[in-house]
C-alpha cells in the first residue's frame, strides 16, 4: 500500500520584496495585476504557508494530484 501524496501549491503574486520591486515602481503595471485578480490585492506569504500546512495535514489525506492556486483568483482568467 501506498501513502504518497504528491500536490502543487500555484502561488499568484505574493507581497515580497521581489513582487515590490517589480511591481511598486511601475503603476500601471501593479494596477493591471490588480484589475486581472478578483480579490484585488497580493497575498502574503502566510496564505501560501497556511495552504502548505493544510495540504500536509491529516486534514487533506485523500487529496494528491492536486494543482492549488492560491492567487486570489488570478488563475481564472478575470
Amino acid at each position: 500500500q501506498y501513502n504518497i501524496r504528491t500536490n502543487c501549491i500555484a502561488p499568484g503574486f505574493i507581497k515580497t520584496k521581489m513582487t515590490a520591486k517589480a511591481l511598486d515602481s511601475d503603476p500601471p503595471r501593479k494596477e493591471k495585476v490588480f484589475s486581472r485578480t478578483p480579490m484585488g490585492k497580493m497575498g502574503l506569504p502566510e496564505d501560501i504557508a497556511d495552504a502548505v500546512y493544510f495540504m500536509c495535514s491529516d486534514q487533506a489525506k485523500f487529496i494528491t494530484g492536486t494543482v492549488l492556486p492560491v492567487d486570489g483568483g488570478n488563475s481564472i482568467g478575470f
